[in-house]
């Protein structure tokens, strides 16, 4: 893999331009000029709640967010509500993890104070509207509980606009709880891009640390399709720990755990060159061998690669441990390996005695 990291690391470079132009920002204090952080930026941003019909209405509603925080009762539902679905005010992240263990909650954020700079004197005075960037953040621990419950989180130097929510939302059957920590912001907008710009949150992060380890997703659902189980077993070593609302999410693995989740809104999947890690003889596969290969020593390396490809199928077919599981969709990948074994030492033979 040596020979590929240059253009990994030109890949990584790549992506951190995207998202300094998508997300932000250029710089932590950065001002902006004559142009709106709305229209600059277009992701990890939490928009301000509607501005309310009436004058005399409340502002926000902080119990009937938390109580809409979900679609329904259900416990099981995955959908934050959001005012609107393209300008949402909030995020989160869901996870298992057993009662009892601490998780240290930490969201960042930036918001733009807007200010009017004027310049001349009379008729000749103009006006150039300023944002200008602060970088905020707060922290808060909580212990999961060991009921189904919700918990408003609050922090003594957190903006009183800001609410954070835990919520329990089943418990598993190896004993670990489902929860959801989420983020909302209630501030007002208005109905002028400045007011908008001033309510918004930009390049919001929410990370959930765990020292003792967060427990892997499993899918509960009782029916699927043969689709969707072949794709279960062929990546059955994946584990999944979490998954986003308004957001992806990455994992940060330590010890062999999976200690730490983070919030992503520009989620990243790096797919390597692929290197069998198997089959030693693959100089056959090149199609410059055959350009001056002598036919039976050709045959034969083809013979070998067969060989040891017939050996790893073996290999599969011992592994019980995914077979008992899936029993339909590892009798359907073995016997389309098995035809393709026959299509590769069919032609072999062919290349022997066909010119």
């Amino acid at each position: 893999m040596a020979a590929f990291s240059k253009y990994y690391d030109t890949i990584d470079e790549i992506i951190e331009h995207i998202k300094t132009a998508l997300i932000g920002p250029v710089e932590e204090n950065e001002t902006i000029e004559s142009d709106y952080p709305l229209s600059r930026y277009s992701l990890g941003i939490l928009w301000g709640q509607a501005k309310p019909a009436k004058d005399n209405a409340d502002a926000v509603n902080e119990t009937e967010n938390t109580r809409e925080l979900f679609e329904d009762e259900m416990q099981d539902n995955e959908w934050i509500v959001n005012q609107s679905l393209y300008k949402p005010s909030s995020l989160g992240i869901s996870f298992s993890a057993f009662p009892g263990s601490k998780l240290d909650i930490l969201f960042s954020y930036g918001v733009y104070h807007h200010s009017i700079n004027e310049a001349g004197e009379g008729e000749d005075t103009s006006k150039k509207h300023v944002y200008s960037r602060e970088q905020k953040r707060f922290s808060y621990y909580v212990k999961i509980p060991d009921r189904v419950c919700n918990m408003q989180l609050l922090s003594h130097d957190l903006d009183r606009n800001i609410t954070v929510i835990l919520n329990v939302r089943r418990k598993n059957t190896d004993g670990s709880m489902l929860s959801t920590i989420s983020v909302i912001n209630n501030h007002v907008g208005g109905s002028s891009k400045d007011e908008s710009c001033s309510a918004a949150l930009f390049q919001c992060r929410l990370s959930i640390k765990c020292e003792n380890g967060f427990v892997p997703l499993y899918n509960q659902r009782t029916r699927i399709s043969s689709e969707e189980e072949t794709n279960e077993m062929l990546y059955d070593d994946i584990r999944n720990y979490s998954y986003g609302h308004g957001c992806s999410t990455v994992c940060v693995e330590k010890s062999g755990m999976i200690t730490e989740i983070n919030s992503e809104f520009l989620p990243v999947f790096r797919m390597k060159q692929l290197m069998p890690g198997t089959v030693n003889e693959t100089e056959c596969l090149k199609m410059s061998f055959w350009n001056n290969a002598d036919r039976n020593m050709a045959c034969q390396k083809l013979e070998d690669f067969i060989g040891q490809y017939r050996k790893w199928y073996e290999g599969l077919r011992e592994n019980k441990n995914v077979s008992d599981r899936y029993p339909e969709s590892t009798q359907r990948t073995f016997d389309g390996i098995e035809r393709c074994l026959k299509r590769l030492e069919n032609g072999v033979r062919v290349l022997r005695i066909n010119d």
